[in-house]
């Protein structure tokens, strides 16, 4: 399980907290007056225990901080209270119901109960009180259309350490894209590495680079999908997701988009390297 951050549209979306590998669950998030978001995450293998974690909104994916690692019992969610305190759920043994109970998140203790029943579990806190209007949001969305669009800075700018490279393959020279069912197509890079695609909307969607050789560089990648008339950019392929892009035009969006809107069938024992030639010009 992991955490995405996106627009109320569908747009924009991308990963805020990539979990832990084994975990079960990641409970709702909160924002906190430090800007951070608060939630339960469950630990691997402890049966569904769960500790609170903070995640700043500056730097998600490199600012966890873990606030109850050295505390018992389990935690299921938390709401913000006021100044640094929480109204948790909480567990203190497993024969026990979850229940409501004050939490301070610069001491990292547990105060005193708030709430409980012995025959019931209190779950999911809400305070009741006054809160601001969120804003809106000028969505770029048209339902009209049916495909979106997808830029890639550099699809072989990579991060040595992630999962899912090959260090057997060559420079990718090619990116391929599919859905669940079908290959759309593969695409050559430009010379930069870029590329730009006219994609399917609302179509769950998976990329790989190839080498020359028809070899996998990267991927697959997480799925991901566009919008209708949505527009989407990626800095490269695998890299680090907090980097920022270089500030350069892309070689690929000089021109027009590839469209890979018509998905191809690929028969089970067809290499997929066999369709890096079925590329459609505009």
């Amino acid at each position: 399980p992991r955490i995405m951050s996106g627009r109320s549209d569908g747009t924009d979306v991308e990963l805020f907290h990539p979990g832990i590998r084994g975990s079960s669950w990641i409970g709702r998030g909160h924002e906190i007056p430090s800007g951070a978001v608060v939630f339960a995450e469950g630990i691997p293998g402890q049966g569904g225990r769960g500790r609170l974690v903070t995640v700043s909104t500056a730097q998600p994916l490199h600012s966890k901080v873990e606030l109850t690692n050295q505390l018992k019992g389990s935690f299921h969610s938390a709401y913000p209270a006021e100044d640094h305190s929480l109204l948790v759920a909480y567990q203190p043994a497993p024969t026990t119901p979850y229940a409501l109970y004050e939490f301070d998140t610069e001491g990292k203790a547990i105060g005193r109960q708030i709430w409980g029943a012995p025959e019931f579990h209190a779950l999911e806190p809400v305070g009741v009180r006054p809160r601001p209007v969120p804003k809106g949001i000028v969505s770029r969305v048209n339902l009209q259309q049916s495909t979106g669009w997808l830029y890639c800075q550099n699809a072989r700018l990579n991060d040595p350490a992630a999962t899912g490279m090959n260090p057997d393959a060559g420079q990718a020279v090619t990116v391929e894209v599919r859905t669940t069912e079908k290959v759309l197509g593969s695409v050559p890079l430009e010379d930069d590495g870029s590329f730009f695609l006219e994609l399917p909307g609302d179509t769950p969607l998976q990329f790989i680079t190839r080498d020359e050789r028809g070899r996998v560089v990267t991927g697959p990648s997480d799925w991901i999908w566009v919008r209708p008339f949505e527009r989407r950019g990626c800095v490269g392929c695998h890299e680090d997701r907090e980097l920022a892009p270089e500030n350069r035009v892309p070689l690929a969006i000089t021109r027009a988009a590839v469209p890979l809107s018509a998905p191809t069938v690929m028969a089970s024992s067809e290499h997929p390297a066999a369709l890096e030639g079925q590329v459609h010009e505009k």
